[in-house]
């Protein structure tokens, strides 16, 4: 069992990401779905420091950042305190920006495709989603009305924490349903920014490393010549 444990830090970062991204949405509003969406922050900065454990200079500066953070998000949660809130999604980009880039400094540093790296390189590409969801909420906390909704969709012209993820992941995957749009300036260059990253990563890094793999296979199956 801790051998499986040390083979598959990765696959625990992404399992975390997932359910976040499948049940997320199921807590909506209110302070119970602010309390649920917590609890899988939590997890993904668990699995993310759990992740980056192998580097302690990495592994120290992320629960640096990450504990305290954990902490304080936690107690702000039922304070209510719009300010500190912001505060709060600015230091989660900080920690996620750090896992992501770790992560894809071990992916690039070992060229050797592997079970893990195809977990890093989409926990990436997940944790990129996050990163951008939790800048809109910043975004969204500091300068209200950067985002607009149908009357039907947002009636109250709030956007809770899953609706601004849900728009993120939309972006990232170049889907561009339109139920959500960004409005200030600064929101349009994060959502252009979003796009053009997602489909570069998947381009150049997805792309390669798959093509790698399937290299490899076609490789081992080939017969030798004589």
């Amino acid at each position: 069992m801790l051998k499986l444990l040390k083979q598959d830090k990765l696959l625990f970062l992404l399992a975390s990401l997932v359910l976040m991204m499948l049940f997320g949405p199921f807590f909506d509003r209110g302070l119970f779905g602010d309390i649920i969406l917590n609890f899988f922050f939590t997890i993904i900065l668990i699995t993310g420091l759990y992740a980056v454990s192998q580097d302690k200079g990495h592994l120290i500066g992320g629960a640096v950042l990450g504990i305290p953070t954990l902490i304080a998000s936690w107690i702000i949660l039922f304070l209510q305190v719009p300010f500190w809130s912001a505060a709060i999604f600015l230091a989660w980009i900080i920690f996620d920006i750090i896992v992501a880039h770790d992560i894809l400094k071990h992916i690039m540093e070992h060229p050797k495709v592997t079970k893990s790296t195809i977990y890093g390189a989409v926990s990436v590409y997940l944790l990129i989603g996050i990163i951008f969801g939790a800048s809109y909420i910043f975004l969204e906390r500091i300068h209200p009305g950067s985002f607009f909704a149908a009357p039907q969709i947002n009636p109250d012209e709030y956007f809770s924490l899953s609706e601004l993820f849900y728009f993120s992941f939309v972006t990232l995957a170049t889907l561009g349903y339109g139920d959500i749009v960004p409005l200030s300036k600064f929101a349009r260059s994060l959502a252009s920014l979003e796009a053009i990253t997602g489909t570069l990563f998947i381009a150049v890094l997805i792309g390669t490393l798959i093509g790698s793999y399937v290299g490899k296979k076609n490789g081992k199956k080939a017969p030798e010549k004589s």
